[in-house]
This record gives C-alpha cells, structure tokens and sequence, in this order.
C-alpha cells in the first residue's frame, strides 16, 4: 500500500530510513515532529499531511500516529497507518468553493431585497403616522394611539437602520484597514440585536479601543456574527431563558491579536469537541450552515490573518479563542 501511495518501493525505504521523512511536504514536516512532542497528538484525531511521491505529484494523507519513547523519555520511532485522502480533499475544496459562491449570491439577493424593503417601509411609517393625525380620539384614547405609534416607528426605523448597515456593510470597497476590534465586534452585535433580545442574549464587550487589526471589515464581522449566531442555535436547540455572552481581547506582546468568545450555556459534547473545525464531523453539524461555518472561520483566521481557532469548555459554557495577525494576501 505504501508503494502504492508513494511510488517508493519498500528496498527503497530500506536503503534511506529518513525516507519517510522525506516525502513529507517541507512545510508539514514540522507537524510530524510535533507529534513527538505530544503537541500534536490526540488519538481519536487524525494528522493531515502532504506527502510528495517519487513522480513529484502531492497526495494529502490522513495519518494516525503513536510516538514510541525508549525509558529515557527519548523519542525512537514514530508508528501510524495512513491513507490516500487527496480525492477526498479535492471534494472538500469544491464544496467550498460551491458555498462561498453560494454565499455571495445570497447576500447580493439579500443587498437586493434591502433596497426593496427601503421604500416600503418609508410608506408604513408615513401611513402610522398619518393615520394618528387623522383619527378624532378622547384624550385617554390619544394617549395610548400615540404610544403604540411611537413603538411602531421605533421598530421601522430600528429595521431601516440595519438595513442600512448591512448594505453599507456588504457595498463598501472592502479592502483591508486598521480597524479596532471593538469596532468590529459591535457591527456583529448590532446586525444581531433583534435576534439577540428576542431570547433575551445579552452580549457584553470588554476589548480595548486599542487592540486594532489591518483587516477586512467583512471578514471579522462574519466571523463575529457566526460565532454569535451558534449561540442563538444553542439556545433555541436547549430551550434556555437566555444567555450571557463575554467578547474579550487584547493585543500580546508577540504582535498577535487574542480574542475571546465565552458563554454559558453549557459547553459542548465532548464527542465533537476534537472535531469541531472540521467540515461536517457529526450528523449534528451537517447542514451547510453548521457544517461549515467554523471550518471556514478557521481557513480565514489560517489563509489571511496567520492565525487560528481553538474551542473548549469552560465551567459553564464554550469558550471560542481566536490568534490573529495584519492582514495577509
């Protein structure tokens, strides 16, 4: 099977014991010597690695590995199985490609239908506040006309200022800036507000002003809004009263950006914990809208922002870490 796979035969193995490290890709080479740390070990989680085969074609690989340490604690072999998931791969990026087109089609029909809505909404208003104008009520009657109206106009002008944002949102010419964290993290709340206080979530802010990254403002307040509407979905799924949700961050000395994500609403399975970034792991997650988000989230914070994802639980509910960087094309 492993000729099969490399294009090596097994004298060939043979006659260089470093082959195996060899046809490992450069860049994934240290991954491997991670799993002798313990770093990069869990054994219901497999390692992913490009192997390059004797042709010079690249497979990806899913590899299952156990370090051997001799008594001293020094680590002398490496055991695993792997197997050829290059097709596997390729299905997964298409599908990828498949959604994020599918997404920009959604939200150009979404930009669409907000122009749409923009003009009808303007004529409610108008007709709510004719129709008060016209009505010859008692005092008492006039009272209560003109406060269910004041509440009618909050809840129009409240709808007609986020449509406003989401236009202005998905409209502008989005290219990467400095932008405050907090600033962020608040569009994603305030596209959510509705939402959010209809299950009485409260989301709480404590970023500093100056915790700034060079981004892109679609990016990060998907990425908020994503991670804000898993709460929702817990929420409804569990049937809780409500919810309490910290958005945290701070800049480390290193130059990378740390943002925090912690709620309490009663952590997840550890079942699909170590699987959690991974696409459609459990029956649970395969709908494309969980089966993919965080996945995705994790692609963006690793392909632009030379950063990454993590979750675990807390004493009462999950807690989401993101590292990031500048901006990286």
């Amino acid at each position: 099977a492993a000729a099969k796979m490399t294009g090596y035969t097994p004298q060939e193995h043979y006659n260089d014991p470093e082959l195996g490290q060899k046809i490992i890709h450069p860049d994934d080479r240290g991954l491997l010597t991670e799993v002798g740390t313990g770093r990069h070990f869990h054994k219901n989680k497999p390692l992913l690695l490009r192997w390059i085969r004797k042709d010079g074609h690249i497979i990806w690989t899913e590899q299952r590995n156990t370090p051997i340490f001799d008594e001293t604690g020094r680590l002398v072999a490496i055991e695993g199985i792997a197997r050829d998931i290059t097709d596997l791969k390729a299905a997964q990026e298409q599908t990828i490609l498949y959604e994020q087109g599918r997404k920009q089609a959604l939200t150009n029909l979404l930009i669409n239908l907000a122009h749409q809505w923009r003009q009808p909404l303007n004529a409610v208003g108008l007709i709510i506040q004719r129709m008060e104008e016209e009505l010859e009520l008692k005092p008492d009657q006039q009272k209560a006309v003109s406060a269910w109206v004041k509440t009618a106009m909050g809840e129009i002008r409240g709808l007609s200022a986020t449509i406003t944002r989401f236009t202005n949102l998905y409209q502008s010419d989005d290219l990467p800036a400095k932008i405050a964290v907090n600033d962020l993290a608040s569009e994603a709340i305030r596209l959510l507000e509705g939402r959010l206080r209809a299950l009485h979530i409260t989301a709480q802010l404590e970023i500093d002003a100056d915790v700034k990254l060079t981004a892109v403002r679609t990016d990060w307040v998907e990425i908020f809004v994503k991670l804000l509407e898993n709460v929702i979905a817990i929420v409804h799924e569990r049937r809780l009263s409500g919810a309490f949700v910290l958005l945290s961050g701070r800049a480390q000395e290193n130059g990378c950006v740390e943002i925090c994500i912690e709620d309490d609403c009663g952590g997840i399975e550890l079942s699909v914990l170590p699987f959690l970034f991974e696409p459609y792991v459990t029956t649970a997650f395969k709908s494309r809208e969980k089966g993919l988000s965080l996945y995705l989230i994790r692609r963006i914070l690793q392909d632009r922002y030379q950063g990454d994802i993590r979750a675990e639980n807390s004493a009462k509910g999950a807690r989401f870490v993101l590292n990031a960087r500048d901006f990286s094309a």
